[in-house]
């Protein structure tokens, strides 16, 4: 049996050869040939010294001198033919003396590799059906916004197999990766272990139709600070389906459905449907239909959503469209059933004149709500909200259960630990979400949320929600200023907890100049609301040119001011940041750059500084780089103050 299969599979290499040799004869056949090979070998010596004062008066000094070694080097090489079994290496290595107090003074903004490995070999990589394996290994020591230092081991391999053709190419991949990452001041840990499993194919019916069906697997298994160990095995298919009814696409139909299971933690299995056509009545009137369906059932919750959307719009001439739509919306779960009906329409205006433009748009809805709790408590799953630190995120909905709160990933695997990547902040009957800098949660980035909330059994509502707008830019858009207002308002009312529903008045103000690479504005923002009335303002900068060849300059600056009303609280937030790149000729340039971060309010009180330099030599294959940074973080009363200088030689070969 082995015999054969051998016999087998050494037919498959001969014929597979002498098609790769049919195709390209000019490149020599051997054993093995080595077709490129760079990198670099060089040193580099740093101090950093470092001053640490914590809330609880501990005050500390670390400081430490390093000389470290580099070495990196690229190769690409191939057995018998390229064609047949290519080999690629990517490594580098810093090893090095140290002398200091502690492990590690990580630097500040760079990352610091301290050894890293990538190997892949491609088979067949001409023919149709090709295979290429891949593993790789990195130690790196970085920070997360300048605030959380970090030391990360991380292990993968895996490998991508496609086959072309003409009817239903296929592409897999797998992909293993472990990843072990140490928060170096707090001891806090983050294991992952990762597999995942891709498959899809593109493929067609006919020449006015395209088809793209795939599964994906995820297993993760994950723990963060000994608090919270998730084990999560997810599938999902999905079928993917586009039918273009004319040749220029103006009319098509499309459909996609996903089915996705997860198994272990946070069990659920979920449903969805999206169904759209667009049709063009003729070249000035055009219609949109959009159906949803969206299943979702775990433990004891089941939830199904159906929302259908019409809409149609109306070209006149170039400058005034216009449309209407309706949206409907049915709601129901285990707890509750609600229903949504949303009638609207607006218009967008566009004239030019001779010494500028002007744009205006409205936007009408009238949405009638019903909602029918089938008890007092209100379930939500996967509220999605973006955490921008210079904005008030609330959560939709009042009487919220603090305990019941669940911050996680849009993938629903990573659980954010409260205190650590985002705090809770009480705004009367609502609930604010602050993120932390430093931890997992990156800025404005989009999170899920569950929580439980109290209710009344039930409530019906007509929400009048109108927005408009209006910009006139002069001279070439060296002048612009802009007004939007937005107003929401409530009929019909039937619910005794009023303050549930967000009355809304904002009107907005804002006027900026452009002038060649300088751009300067100012915003102000009346935001008069039931729920949390504010009042900001923002002055922001940006000069952003390249002078010469030699000389590049992007400077920017941002000051807001936040006053909440009824708190009486006020917020402040600065941004300043530069970067100055200047070749003095081509052998030698230096690089500044600068950052600065202010804010203060409850819970945001944060102080942070850089400034860094650096001149680059260069003669022949041979680079010298001297630098120095100074860094200053002040945050919740913990104090940092590091400064460091380093040397770096290296030969590129």
């Amino acid at each position: 049996m082995m015999k054969t299969t051998l016999k087998i599979s050494l037919a498959i290499i001969f014929l597979a050869n002498a098609k790769i040799l049919s195709q390209q004869t000019s490149i020599p056949i051997r054993f093995w040939a080595l077709q490129n090979f760079d990198g670099f070998i060089g040193s580099e010596g740093e101090y950093k010294s470092e001053n640490i004062q914590l809330r609880n008066s501990y005050k500390d000094k670390l400081n430490a001198s390093t000389l470290t070694g580099r070495l990196m080097f690229n190769t690409l090489s191939y057995f018998y033919h390229p064609n047949l079994l290519e080999l690629e290496t990517n490594m580098q290595f810093n090893p090095g003396t140290r002398k200091n107090i502690y492990l590690v003074v990580p630097d500040r903004s760079d990352i610091i590799i301290g050894e890293s490995a990538r190997g892949t070999i491609r088979f067949l990589k001409s023919l149709p059906a090709n295979l290429s394996l891949f593993t790789n290994y990195s130690h790196v020591f970085t920070n997360r916004e300048y605030t959380t230092d970090l030391e990360t081991n991380s292990f993968g391999f895996g490998g991508y197999f496609n086959y072309r053709n003409k009817v239903a190419p296929i592409n897999m991949s797998y992909n293993s990766n472990k990843i072990n990452q140490d928060e170096l001041r707090t001891n806090r840990k983050y294991l992952t272990d990762r597999n995942n499993l891709k498959i899809n194919s593109d493929f067609a019916f006919g020449e006015n139709d395209d088809n793209k069906v795939s599964y994906s697997f995820d297993g993760y298994n994950q723990e963060y600070t000994n608090l919270t160990r998730i084990n999560s095995n997810i599938s999902t298919y999905s079928y993917l389906s586009r039918i273009k009814l004319d040749s220029a696409y103006t009319s098509s139909i499309s459909s996609n459905f996903i089915y996705t299971q997860n198994r272990g933690y946070s069990e659920y299995d979920r449903f969805q449907l999206n169904e759209n056509i667009l049709y063009s009545i003729n070249p000035n009137l055009k219609s949109f239909g959009n159906y949803r369906y969206n299943n979702i059932s775990r433990n004891n919750f089941e939830s199904y959503q159906q929302n259908i959307n019409l809409q149609f719009e109306h070209q006149l001439y170039e400058s005034l469209r216009s449309y209407v739509r309706f949206d409907k919306i049915v709601n129901n779960q285990t707890f509750s059933e609600e229903g949504m009906n949303t009638y609207g329409g607006g218009l967008y205006y566009r004239k030019n004149f001779p010494y500028g433009v002007l744009n205006i748009s409205y936007d009408y809805n009238l949405r009638n709500v019903d909602r029918n709790n089938l008890q007092d408590k209100l379930i939500i799953i996967n509220e999605e909200i973006t955490l921008n630190d210079e904005e008030l995120i609330i959560l939709s909905n009042p009487y919220i259960e603090l305990q019941s709160i669940i911050v996680k990933s849009l993938d629903e695997i990573t659980i954010y630990q409260k205190n650590v990547d985002y705090i809770i902040v009480a705004r009367d009957d609502y609930i604010e979400i602050q993120r932390l800098p430093g931890g997992l949660i990156s800025k404005s980035s989009s999170v899920y949320i569950d929580y439980v909330a109290e209710l009344q059994p039930s409530y019906k509502y007509t929400l009048n929600s109108s927005k408009f707008f209006v910009r006139l830019s002069l001279l070439e858009n060296l002048f612009e200023v802009y007004y939007r207002t937005l107003n929401n308002s409530y009929s019909n009312i039937n619910t005794v907890y009023t303050n549930m529903l967000q009355i809304i008045s904002q009107n907005v103000y804002g006027a900026r100049i452009n002038y060649q690479f300088i751009s300067a504005g100012i915003e102000l923002d009346d935001y008069n609301s039931n729920i949390i009335p504010l009042k900001s303002t923002n002055y922001y900068m940006r000069l952003s040119n390249r002078f010469s060849k030699d000389l590049s300059v992007n400077l920017s600056g941002n000051l807001k001011y936040i006053e909440l009303l009824e708190d009486k609280r006020k917020q402040e937030f600065q941004d300043l940041n530069g970067n100055i790149i200047y070749n003095i000729d081509q052998n030698i340039s230096i690089n500044l750059e600068s950052n600065y971060r202010f804010q203060k309010g409850r819970g945001l009180d944060l102080n942070l500084g850089i400034i860094k330099g650096e001149v680059d030599f260069r003669f022949r294959n041979l680079f010298l780089a001297i630098g120095a940074e100074k860094y200053k973080r002040n945050f919740l009363d913990e104090k940092i103050d590091y400064q460091g200088g380093f040397v770096r030689i290296q030969r590129k070969f």
